[in-house]
């Protein structure tokens, strides 16, 4: 009785653990951020979400087989040490950078990474989630170019002579 008691609320726990994770799933894969998780030890993508996979226009397989400065040429592999420590040391980085898509092109993204240190056996892992800032970025843009219009119309203004005055009328007699 007592073991069938135990199994029962074990497999209630098993059903309301695997539920968790699939909530937890489905909202990784949902939240319009690319989430990587990196091997702190080679910088190689252990898991990615499909957020991620889209935006850079690779398969989650293709990336998986990938590693951070395939993606991030400002993450070259000789500087990923330096890096991780500085992660390591701070808790989590946050930072622009830009990420290279399969065709070539590039995306400015901000990513925020955090170290999360292993833990019961569980590995080390980096978790690194990532923003597309492209319409930002040309809102900044856009933004720059319209106060450096105003600032010229200004200046062209200031520069230019004063309009003539029109002629004094003579005076009533």
């Amino acid at each position: 009785d007592q073991l069938e008691k135990t199994g029962d609320a074990r497999t209630v726990e098993l059903r309301l653990a695997n539920e968790t994770r699939r909530e937890v799933v489905f909202a990784m894969e949902s939240v319009g951020t690319a989430v990587h998780w990196v091997d702190p030890e080679n910088a190689r993508f252990l898991s990615i979400n499909r957020h991620a996979a889209d935006m850079l226009g690779y398969s989650e397989e293709e990336l998986l087989r990938m590693a951070v400065p395939d993606i991030d040429p400002n993450f070259p592999m000789h500087a990923f040490d330096e890096i991780k420590q500085k992660i390591c040391a701070d808790g989590f980085l946050r930072f622009e950078t830009q990420h290279r898509r399969k065709d070539g092109s590039t995306v400015p993204v901000e990513m925020t990474v955090f170290y999360h240190a292993g833990i019961d056996g569980v590995p080390a892992r980096i978790i690194a989630f990532g923003v597309d800032i492209s319409a930002r970025k040309a809102a900044d843009e856009a933004l720059r170019e319209a106060k450096a219009a105003a600032e010229a119309t200004t200046a062209a203004k200031a520069a230019a002579p004063p309009p003539p005055h029109p002629p004094t009328p003579p005076p009533h007699p």
